[in-house]
C-alpha cells in the first residue's frame, strides 16, 4: 500500500498490547515486532552506528585477536584427523564466538541499542 510514514510505525509496545499476547508474546508477534524495529533501525540509520560501535567493541576487548586464535587451533586439531570442513569450521567457531562475548560488550550493546529504539519511538510521537 505504501501509505503514510505514520500508518506503518507505531509504538513497538503497542503494537504487542494490540495483538493481545502479553508479555511473551507468539512467535509470529515476536517476528513482526522483530521486523519493525529493524526496519526502524536501518531507516534511522542506528543499525550501522551500532554494528560498527559493536565492531569496535569487540575488537579493543580483544575477543576478534582471540577468535583468530581459536579458528587457528580448530584448523590444527582438524587438519591431523581429516576432519575439516569449512561447515564444521563454521559451525564450531560459531558456537564459541557466540559464548566468548563479554557480558560487559553485551550489556553495552543492548543498552545502545535501547537507546536508538526509544530514540526512534521519540521521534515518531513528535511527527
Amino acid at each position: 500500500m505504501g501509505g503514510s510514514p505514520e500508518g506503518t510505525r507505531g509504538n513497538v509496545l503497542d503494537a504487542r498490547a494490540s495483538e493481545g499476547q502479553g508479555e511473551g508474546g507468539s512467535l509470529r508477534t515476536k517476528g513482526v515486532l522483530y521486523e519493525h524495529v529493524k526496519n526502524e533501525l536501518i531507516e534511522s540509520g542506528h543499525k550501522d552506528r551500532l554494528y560498527k560501535e559493536l565492531a569496535q567493541s569487540l575488537i579493543d576487548c580483544g575477543w576478534r585477536d582471540e577468535l583468530k586464535e581459536h579458528c587457528k587451533e580448530v584448523m590444527k586439531e582438524k587438519k591431523s584427523t581429516s576432519e575439516l570442513s569449512l561447515e564444521a569450521l563454521t559451525k564450531e567457531v560459531i558456537v564459541h564466538a557466540q559464548k566468548s562475548v563479554p557480558d560487559s560488550v553485551k550489556a553495552n550493546f543492548f543498552d545502545k541499542l535501547k537507546e536508538a529504539i526509544l530514540l526512534n519511538q521519540s521521534g515518531e510521537s513528535e511527527d
